[in-house]
Protein backbone atom coordinates (compact mmCIF):
# COMPACT_ATOMS: atom_id res chain seq x y z
CA UNK A 1 0.00 0.00 0.00
CA UNK A 2 0.76 3.33 -0.93
CA UNK A 3 1.34 6.54 1.64
CA UNK A 4 -0.58 9.52 0.89
CA UNK A 5 0.95 12.93 2.50
CA UNK A 6 -1.85 15.06 2.35
CA UNK A 7 0.39 17.81 3.98
CA UNK A 8 2.55 17.75 0.91
CA UNK A 9 0.66 21.03 -1.28
CA UNK A 10 1.19 22.94 2.38
CA UNK A 11 4.95 21.67 2.55
CA UNK A 12 5.74 23.08 -1.31
CA UNK A 13 4.40 25.68 -0.90
CA UNK A 14 5.87 26.70 2.25
CA UNK A 15 9.34 26.31 0.08
CA UNK A 16 8.03 28.58 -2.69
CA UNK A 17 7.47 31.21 0.06
CA UNK A 18 10.72 30.62 1.25
CA UNK A 19 12.49 31.07 -1.46
CA UNK A 20 10.88 34.17 -2.70
CA UNK A 21 11.52 35.50 0.34
CA UNK A 22 15.06 34.68 -0.09
CA UNK A 23 14.96 35.96 -3.55
CA UNK A 24 13.54 39.37 -2.28
CA UNK A 25 15.98 39.80 0.59
CA UNK A 26 18.97 39.23 -1.91
CA UNK A 27 17.74 41.69 -4.44
CA UNK A 28 17.09 44.53 -2.00
CA UNK A 29 20.83 43.47 -0.38
CA UNK A 30 22.50 43.81 -3.28
CA UNK A 31 20.21 46.93 -4.16
CA UNK A 32 21.38 48.29 -0.90
CA UNK A 33 24.95 47.60 -1.09
CA UNK A 34 25.21 49.02 -5.04
CA UNK A 35 23.75 51.87 -3.69
CA UNK A 36 26.04 52.20 -0.52
CA UNK A 37 29.05 51.43 -3.31
CA UNK A 38 27.58 54.55 -5.41
CA UNK A 39 27.72 56.76 -2.48
CA UNK A 40 30.81 55.88 -1.68
CA UNK A 41 31.87 56.17 -4.95
CA UNK A 42 30.67 59.43 -5.43
CA UNK A 43 31.50 60.95 -2.11
CA UNK A 44 35.08 59.82 -2.96
CA UNK A 45 35.25 61.34 -6.46
CA UNK A 46 33.41 65.08 -4.51
CA UNK A 47 36.29 64.76 -1.77
CA UNK A 48 39.15 64.20 -4.39
CA UNK A 49 37.52 67.57 -6.58
CA UNK A 50 37.42 69.49 -3.98
CA UNK A 51 40.71 68.95 -3.05
CA UNK A 52 41.77 69.69 -6.48
CA UNK A 53 39.98 72.73 -6.22
CA UNK A 54 41.42 73.79 -3.18
CA UNK A 55 45.18 73.22 -4.89
CA UNK A 56 44.19 75.20 -8.19
CA UNK A 57 42.26 78.25 -5.88
CA UNK A 58 45.41 78.23 -3.90
CA UNK A 59 48.41 78.25 -6.96
CA UNK A 60 46.00 81.22 -8.35
CA UNK A 61 45.69 82.84 -5.54
CA UNK A 62 49.52 82.84 -4.82
CA UNK A 63 51.77 85.80 -4.43
CA UNK A 64 53.41 84.82 -7.84
CA UNK A 65 50.18 84.28 -9.57
CA UNK A 66 48.77 87.45 -8.58
CA UNK A 67 51.67 89.14 -9.63
CA UNK A 68 51.56 88.07 -12.97
CA UNK A 69 47.78 88.80 -13.17
CA UNK A 70 48.37 92.52 -12.46
CA UNK A 71 51.31 92.60 -15.07
CA UNK A 72 48.66 90.92 -17.29
CA UNK A 73 46.21 93.26 -16.48
CA UNK A 74 48.19 96.39 -16.82
CA UNK A 75 49.16 95.31 -20.43
CA UNK A 76 45.95 95.15 -21.53
CA UNK A 77 44.68 98.43 -20.25
CA UNK A 78 47.89 99.72 -22.38
CA UNK A 79 47.13 97.56 -25.35
CA UNK A 80 43.65 98.70 -25.19
CA UNK A 81 44.77 102.64 -25.09
CA UNK A 82 47.50 102.12 -28.02
CA UNK A 83 44.52 100.76 -29.90
CA UNK A 84 42.35 103.49 -28.79
CA UNK A 85 45.27 105.85 -29.93
CA UNK A 86 46.06 104.11 -32.62
CA UNK A 87 42.58 104.70 -34.06
CA UNK A 88 42.67 108.51 -33.17
CA UNK A 89 46.11 108.85 -35.21
CA UNK A 90 45.40 106.78 -37.85
CA UNK A 91 42.45 109.06 -38.87
CA UNK A 92 44.34 111.97 -38.34
CA UNK A 93 47.03 110.48 -40.41
CA UNK A 94 44.23 109.94 -43.40
CA UNK A 95 43.00 113.52 -42.80
CA UNK A 96 46.93 114.68 -43.31
CA UNK A 97 47.35 112.99 -46.05
CA UNK A 98 44.22 113.93 -47.84
CA UNK A 99 45.23 117.68 -46.76
CA UNK A 100 48.46 117.64 -48.05
CA UNK A 101 47.73 116.02 -51.52
CA UNK A 102 44.79 118.84 -51.57
CA UNK A 103 47.80 121.34 -50.44
CA UNK A 104 50.11 120.10 -53.29
CA UNK A 105 47.78 119.49 -56.22
CA UNK A 106 46.18 123.18 -55.20
CA UNK A 107 49.79 124.73 -55.41
CA UNK A 108 50.89 123.00 -58.31
CA UNK A 109 47.38 124.66 -59.83
CA UNK A 110 48.01 127.93 -58.57
CA UNK A 111 52.03 128.26 -59.82
CA UNK A 112 50.70 126.96 -63.26
CA UNK A 113 48.96 130.61 -63.36
CA UNK A 114 51.34 133.17 -62.30
CA UNK A 115 52.45 135.39 -64.59
CA UNK A 116 56.26 135.29 -65.59
CA UNK A 117 57.54 138.58 -63.47
CA UNK A 118 55.65 138.10 -60.26
CA UNK A 119 56.50 136.49 -57.23
CA UNK A 120 54.94 135.01 -54.19
CA UNK A 121 56.57 135.52 -50.72
CA UNK A 122 53.79 134.23 -48.57
CA UNK A 123 50.61 131.77 -49.22
CA UNK A 124 48.75 130.61 -46.33
CA UNK A 125 46.05 127.55 -46.79
CA UNK A 126 43.77 127.79 -44.08
CA UNK A 127 40.62 125.22 -44.83
CA UNK A 128 38.87 126.70 -47.64
CA UNK A 129 40.58 129.95 -47.62
CA UNK A 130 43.67 131.22 -48.76
CA UNK A 131 46.04 133.94 -48.11
CA UNK A 132 48.84 134.94 -51.09
CA UNK A 133 51.44 138.03 -50.37
CA UNK A 134 53.90 138.40 -53.34
CA UNK A 135 55.71 141.12 -55.36
CA UNK A 136 55.47 142.18 -59.35
CA UNK A 137 56.94 144.54 -61.60
CA UNK A 138 54.04 146.18 -62.71
CA UNK A 139 49.97 146.33 -62.01
CA UNK A 140 48.77 144.17 -64.96
CA UNK A 141 51.04 141.55 -63.79
CA UNK A 142 48.83 141.38 -60.57
CA UNK A 143 45.35 141.74 -62.32
CA UNK A 144 46.85 138.74 -64.39
CA UNK A 145 46.88 136.68 -61.32
CA UNK A 146 43.84 137.46 -60.47
CA UNK A 147 42.07 136.87 -63.36
CA UNK A 148 44.16 133.27 -63.95
CA UNK A 149 42.98 132.34 -60.67
CA UNK A 150 39.59 133.07 -61.20
CA UNK A 151 39.82 131.20 -64.73
CA UNK A 152 40.67 127.91 -62.60
CA UNK A 153 37.07 127.49 -61.61
CA UNK A 154 38.06 126.10 -58.22
CA UNK A 155 37.58 129.56 -56.55
CA UNK A 156 34.54 130.88 -55.15
CA UNK A 157 35.96 134.12 -55.10
CA UNK A 158 39.12 135.74 -55.71
CA UNK A 159 39.62 139.46 -54.42
CA UNK A 160 42.49 141.37 -54.17
CA UNK A 161 43.02 143.35 -51.00
CA UNK A 162 45.85 145.80 -51.50
CA UNK A 163 48.40 146.80 -53.98
CA UNK A 164 51.16 149.34 -52.44
CA UNK A 165 54.42 150.24 -53.99
CA UNK A 166 57.19 147.88 -52.18
CA UNK A 167 59.27 151.16 -51.92
CA UNK A 168 59.94 154.60 -53.52
CA UNK A 169 63.35 153.28 -54.63
CA UNK A 170 61.98 150.43 -56.68
CA UNK A 171 59.25 150.17 -59.27
CA UNK A 172 57.82 146.79 -58.18
CA UNK A 173 54.45 146.16 -56.30
CA UNK A 174 53.56 144.30 -53.01
CA UNK A 175 49.91 142.64 -53.47
CA UNK A 176 47.78 140.70 -50.64
CA UNK A 177 45.02 138.57 -52.70
CA UNK A 178 42.38 136.23 -50.94
CA UNK A 179 40.81 132.99 -52.11
CA UNK A 180 38.34 130.94 -51.18
CA UNK A 181 37.65 127.45 -52.48
CA UNK A 182 34.49 126.78 -53.75
CA UNK A 183 32.78 124.18 -50.98
CA UNK A 184 36.08 122.90 -49.91
CA UNK A 185 36.99 121.36 -53.47
CA UNK A 186 40.52 121.95 -55.72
Amino acid sequence: MRDFNFFSPYINENKKSKNNNILIILSITILIISMVGFTIYTNSKITKLEKEKAKYEEYLNSEKVVKELAKVNKKKEKIEIMKKYYNEVSDINIEMNKADKINTILMDRISSKLPTNLFLRYMKIDGINISIQGVAMNRTSIGELEYNLKQLNIFESVHISNISKESDESENFTFALKCTLKGGEM
